[in-house]
């Protein structure tokens, strides 16, 4: 049951105390918990404003953030969706996209996304905000895109002309004569260039026209170009006749020197063919002045053409001549190696019978080891030749070197291929090759082989340098590295300095020029072995291991030359044209 409370369970009232009552209240204290409650109205309507206040405050900070990462989305859309624009170049930019054009179809994708940013916004102040700044964004875009379009349509449309004028002259080319083919696509490619002059800003009172001539004279002389290099001369001149004026002054200058000059090619080659014709070249005897006599009574008294067709049978006969040396030198040397193995089956092959009869028979001197006397002299003069001439030695083509195997002989042609082979190599010795051979020069006439000096003994020369040769080589392996001009000359000077004659006693430098003397060095096996050198000289073994080593190679190189053969009498020989030598280390 509810139990009413007593005054005992309120507490004490005001104005009751143990039963007792107290006067009754004045005006001002009975008007007091009045004041008191308004004044407490009051506050409390205060502190609502004031939270009122900051609540709107709040929402606005919250409503424009949220508009700031509207937009920040909205720019980042537009980035994307520019980025995807910007991709489609040329062609593909100009062509659109699903039947709309670039501009357009890039500019509804950017609306759609703005409106789903748009429909995420809760507050309609914020979304009309947005709205407004959308829209800029929105118009800017479409003027970038618009903007994108006209620069890749005109690229597209430039390279459109660009191609279609190429395409109409490689039309042109595949037959330049045809009327029809040739006259509908030098108007399309002449539309072509007009209209991308124009587009460049010209017009007919500032150049348009000499423009366009230019280009067409440059596009025609493509197809002439092409004429002269099938050999078509003539053809390329007419063709330059029927377009003439399509060229600029300069060009058809220019043009009309280079169709001139093929036109003569071309009319050199049918006048050669007719003289060729009529001579059955056979081997290295080429009748150069009758076939230049018949080619003057061909040509007649032109004498651009005269000079065009001698031209041209010079080229065809220097390129004869190079193959002749060539397939010679084959046969030669295909004859060569096999007669070392098999000497009859050597000589009834089809190369060696394609040689001439003295080179049959140095072959066959060389299988038999007898050598002709006459033969040897004037392989060592050609030899002589070559070495003394290092700059002709490097620079003559592979057909004319390989051409003097026969002249100069097996053993002379290995000492060439190899100073030809090291000037390849290191073109410096080329002048090293000249310095040596005028100092060769210099000693040969201080040691009394005058004539040997002069050229006036070519073989004794050749056989001399390549006593010099020699010596330098053996000093050089023995101390493995190349010798200075200083070094050279004291190798030479110690390789004649031992004599020998009547009984072929060993002489000192002092004897030099003594009635039947002769230099050690120039001495034949023969007449060292005479002297009694082998039993007078010991040559230790270390010396003796080395210059046999240097025997073998050269006697390889020179096959059956005695000079080189491994003999007591060829080591002493080379043993003292090394010793006493001052070559510093």
């Amino acid at each position: 049951m509810v139990k009413v409370p007593t005054a005992d369970g309120f507490g004490v009232l005001p104005g009751v105390r143990q039963g007792q009552v107290r006067p009754v209240l004045s005006q001002d204290e009975a008007m007091a918990p009045g004041r008191r409650m308004e004044q407490a109205g009051q506050q409390m309507g205060a502190i609502g404003r004031q939270l009122g206040d900051f609540a709107l405050q709040e929402q606005e900070k919250v409503n424009k953030a949220r508009l700031n990462d509207a937009y920040n989305q909205a720019e980042q859309l537009a980035q994307s969706v520019r980025g995807k624009m910007q991709e489609l170049r040329g062609a593909a930019a100009a062509k659109g996209i699903n039947g709309k054009p670039l501009d357009q179809y890039f500019f509804e994708e950017l609306n759609r996304g703005l409106s789903t940013i748009a429909d995420d916004l809760p507050a309609t102040v914020v979304r009309d905000q947005f709205g407004i700044l959308a829209d800029d964004l929105a118009t800017r875009f479409r003027g970038d895109a618009m903007g994108h379009l006209a620069e890749q349509s005109a690229i597209y449309q430039k390279n459109i002309r660009d191609t279609t004028a190429v395409q109409s002259f490689n039309a042109i080319a595949s037959d330049p004569f045809k009327p029809g083919v040739v006259d509908f696509n030098l108007a399309r490619a002449r539309d072509a260039y007009t209209e991308t002059f124009r587009e460049a800003g010209f017009d007919e009172s500032s150049g348009l026209n000499e423009q366009v001539k230019g280009a067409m004279g440059k596009s025609h002389s493509v197809v002439i170009d092409t004429l002269l290099e099938q050999g078509q001369g003539i053809q390329a001149q007419k063709y330059f006749e029927q377009h003439r004026n399509d060229f600029n002054a300069v060009d058809a200058e220019a043009v009309e020197a280079k169709v001139a000059k093929g036109a003569s090619a071309s009319q050199a080659l049918v006048d050669v063919d007719a003289v060729l014709g009529e001579f059955d070249i056979q081997g290295d005897n080429i009748p150069r002045a009758a076939m230049d006599a018949r080619l003057r009574t061909i040509v007649g008294d032109d004498p651009v053409r005269l000079k065009a067709a001698r031209d041209e049978i010079s080229v065809r006969m220097n390129l004869y001549e190079t193959e002749y040396k060539n397939q010679y030198a084959d046969n030669y040397n295909t004859s060569l190696e096999m007669a070392r193995t098999s000497p009859a089956r050597a000589y009834a092959s089809p190369a060696f019978q394609a040689l001439d009869a003295k080179d049959q028979e140095t072959i066959r001197s060389f299988v038999t080891g007898k050598d002709d006397e006459a033969r040897g002299k004037r392989q060592d003069t050609a030899y002589y030749d070559l070495a003394f001439d290092a700059k002709r030695l490097a620079s003559m083509s592979d057909a004319d070197f390989r051409a003097m195997r026969p002249k100069v002989g097996e053993r002379n042609f290995a000492l060439l291929l190899k100073m030809r082979q090291d000037m390849t190599k290191d073109p410096t010795l080329t002048l090293d090759a000249e310095v040596d051979a005028q100092v060769f020069t210099v000693l040969a006439d201080e040691f009394g082989y005058k004539d040997a000096a002069s050229g006036k003994d070519k073989v004794q020369a050749a056989r001399l340098r390549k006593v010099m040769e020699d010596a330098i080589s053996l000093k050089q392996n023995q101390l493995g590295r190349k010798l200075s001009r200083e070094e050279k000359d004291s190798v030479i000077r110690q390789t004649f300095s031992y004599q020998i004659g009547q009984p072929f006693k060993l002489f000192q430098p002092d004897t030099w020029g003594s009635t039947g003397v002769k230099d050690l060095a120039m001495a034949t096996p023969e007449e060292i072995a005479r002297s009694n050198l082998v039993a007078e000289v010991p040559v230790p073994e270390l010396d003796r291991a080395q210059i046999t080593e240097m025997l073998q190679i050269k006697g390889a190189q020179n096959p059956g030359n005695p000079m080189y053969a491994v003999t007591d009498e060829n080591i002493v020989r080379f043993y003292l044209m090394a010793q006493g030598v001052p070559v510093a280390q």
